[in-house]
């Protein structure tokens, strides 16, 4: 969903580095020398940057690294044999699928309800159709109703294990059901990598997962993290830089993946209500807070909804989990 990881290390803002990513600017303003682990994954370039910790960092970083290898396999619908590919080539309604996918479809499903729909993980009939990355005129609009509908009537059951162990399954109420997991995977396995970090005694570190950014502490030298949020019309370098203490940063926008025709721009975020790339009014949407894969699908969702629904979505969020998730919005 959020692509192009630019990595330019080295530049000088003070005594800072910054790099490049996405949607972000990661500005580092430690002095110790950082372990970085580079990974092309998830369709794009990926970074783990260790800066403090316990015991040996650059393994801390190579295991990071193979768990996000080993969610990218299980992950990826585009790639056969992964879980997704399986649950969206299936021959039979119910299909085995390891607990850890259990666990993310599973909750995807309470934030397709919360959101009541605008992050849908059945629109992969509308993805799959659009395919931003690939196409270069727009679908008809007889292509887009039948996908439509058969994203609309997606149904399905999360059953069996949690991510302890055990058998879990997908149970599709019916054959046009179809997942994409392109507005939640990478906030997923952004919290996973960190657990690993955390576990691997880890204190300071950023996981760069493309446009997802999730922090492990502070910078080495206590201060936070600042991430620079990518100005989408590309005049500026940043808009503004948003304080990350061990938080994630997730930015959701129209600018990164799209294609034009007859002068209008058509972008990979798609509202489930029409089939259309979502047209909020909204250029971009950056949500902080403490996991990942809540602030990746609140982030789609706000998109989709516009600023004032957004609003309305958050403050319920933060009430309902005593969190304190933020957005920060750019207007088209």
């Amino acid at each position: 969903m959020k692509d192009s990881v630019k990595k330019i290390i080295g530049i000088g803002i003070a005594s800072a580095a910054v790099i490049a990513a996405g949607a972000f600017f990661a500005l580092r303003t430690h002095r110790a020398e950082p372990v970085i682990k580079d990974v092309y994954a998830l369709d794009t370039f990926c970074a783990i940057t260790v800066y403090a910790g316990d015991g040996d960092l650059s393994e801390a970083a190579d295991r990071a690294a193979m768990v996000l290898r080993r969610y990218d396999d299980l992950l990826d619908a585009n790639r056969e044999g992964s879980d997704i590919w399986n649950i969206n080539h299936r021959s039979e309604a119910q299909v085995r699928i390891s607990a850890e996918t259990a666990d993310m479809l599973a909750q995807a499903k309470e934030m397709e309800t919360f959101t009541g729909g605008a992050l849908w993980p059945g629109i992969r009939p509308l993805t799959k159709l659009w395919d931003i990355k690939n196409r270069t005129t727009v679908p008809e609009v007889s292509e887009v109703a039948d996908a439509l509908h058969k994203s609309q009537n997606a149904s399905w059951e999360i059953s069996g294990a949690e991510v302890s162990g055990g058998e879990a399954y997908f149970a599709a109420g019916n054959e046009e059901t179809k997942i994409e997991p392109g507005a939640f995977a990478k906030g997923y396995i952004a919290d996973r990598m960190k657990e690993e970090l955390v576990s691997a005694g880890v204190t300071s570190a950023i996981i760069d997962l493309g446009g997802n950014i999730q922090t492990v502490g502070k910078n080495a030298d206590g201060t936070p993290f600042r991430i620079g949020v990518k100005d989408p019309s590309g005049k500026e370098a940043a808009v503004t830089a948003l304080e990350a203490d061990d938080i994630s940063v997730v930015t959701a926008g129209t600018y990164e993946r799209y294609f034009e025709a007859d002068g209008v721009r058509y972008h990979h975020i798609l509202d489930p209500d029409t089939g259309y790339p979502a047209r909020s009014g909204l250029a971009s949407v950056t949500v902080s807070g403490p996991s990942s894969f809540v602030c990746d699908c609140l982030a789609t969702a706000a998109l989709v909804l516009g600023r004032d629904k957004a609003e309305t979505m958050l403050s319920a969020w933060n009430a309902a989990h005593q969190t304190d998730y933020k957005a920060f919005y750019i207007e088209e």
